[in-house]
This record gives structure tokens, C-alpha cells and sequence, in this order.
């Protein structure tokens, strides 16, 4: 078994609303996947809206995601190089 850690998937969100359900209905099996190779591993998202102009922040709080949620919120668009900087920051 490995050691444990934490692997933490950084996305950006740019007017994502509509995307939401359908990433967190394809990233399950992968999870899975992971979890079975890395017995020890934790696994979380960050979110990082970049100015989203639709309703992408309540989405992502209000949708079941299968693992832990963190989202931060930029002021405006910033670009997604931006956004993953944002997120790495964290």
C-alpha cells in the first residue's frame, strides 16, 4: 500500500455552470481508478472562478461533488494562467 497523500485537482471555472455535473459524473470513475492504485490516497477539488458572468460559483457550491470542494473566487477574468496561479497558491 502506499503512504498516504493528498492529491488536489486545481480547475479553473470560467462561465462553467452547465459543466459542472457532467465533470464531477466523469471524474468518479477516475477517482476509483486512482484509489485503487494509491490505497493512501485523499483526493479534493479548488475551484478557482475566474469572473464567471453565469451562476458557476452557486453551481459548484450547490451540485454533490464526490470529494471535498474549495472554491475561490477572482474579481474578474483573469485568464485561466491566472486562475491555475491562483489555485497553486493556495
Amino acid at each position: 500500500m502506499a503512504d498516504e497523500f493528498t492529491l488536489t485537482l486545481v480547475v479553473p471555472a470560467y462561465n462553467e455552470a452547465t459543466s459542472i455535473a457532467p465533470f464531477y459524473a466523469a471524474l468518479g470513475p477516475v477517482l476509483e481508478q486512482l484509489r485503487a492504485l494509491y490505497g493512501g490516497m485523499r483526493a479534493d477539488l479548488l475551484f478557482v472562478n475566474d469572473g464567471s458572468r453565469d451562476d458557476t460559483s452557486d453551481v459548484i457550491r450547490t451540485t454533490d461533488a464526490p470529494l471535498p470542494v474549495t472554491l475561490i473566487e477572482l474579481s474578474r477574468n483573469f485568464g485561466k494562467e491566472a486562475a491555475m496561479t491562483a489555485g497553486l497558491a493556495e
